[in-house]
């Protein structure tokens, strides 16, 4: 099998994964924010737009392909863990963000992971109302 397709079979399983039994969204947007705090995040997207415009600057590339494509996936599988937990109604207030990351965070990184939250779950009580 070749590089490319073993990578498509990769893809191919993460949106198979769901229909698997005992399958837990829970699980997905834990095991992202245990491995990626809000400022990994930045530094990763930030890295992701100077690849994409070339490197105007020159800046020094941190981040290696694999690291990259090993983020990439874990926000698929986050979004996919997200959306899952959504169509499922699922409560996601068992999930206390502040203390899965293995970062130490600084006052104003949690705010904003607080924030964050909490947006996400007026959007989803905003939806599920609707609904």
């Amino acid at each position: 099998m070749t590089n490319f397709s073993t990578k498509l079979l990769a893809l191919d399983l993460a949106f198979y994964q769901v229909h698997n039994e005992g399958y837990d969204p829970v699980d997905d947007i834990k095991n992202f924010w245990d491995k990626y705090d809000i400022k990994s995040c930045q530094d990763l997207i930030f890295f992701l737009f100077l690849i994409q415009n070339e490197n105007p600057g020159n800046e020094k590339l941190i981040y290696t392909s694999d690291q990259i494509q090993e983020f990439l996936m874990a926000v698929l599988y986050l979004i996919r863990g997200y959306f899952e937990a959504h169509n499922r109604k699922v409560d996601l207030r068992e999930i206390d963000l502040a203390t899965m990351t293995q970062y130490n965070k600084n006052d104003k990184e949690q705010k904003l992971s607080k924030e964050i939250y909490a947006f996400f779950e007026r959007v989803s009580s905003n939806l599920n109302d609707k609904l």
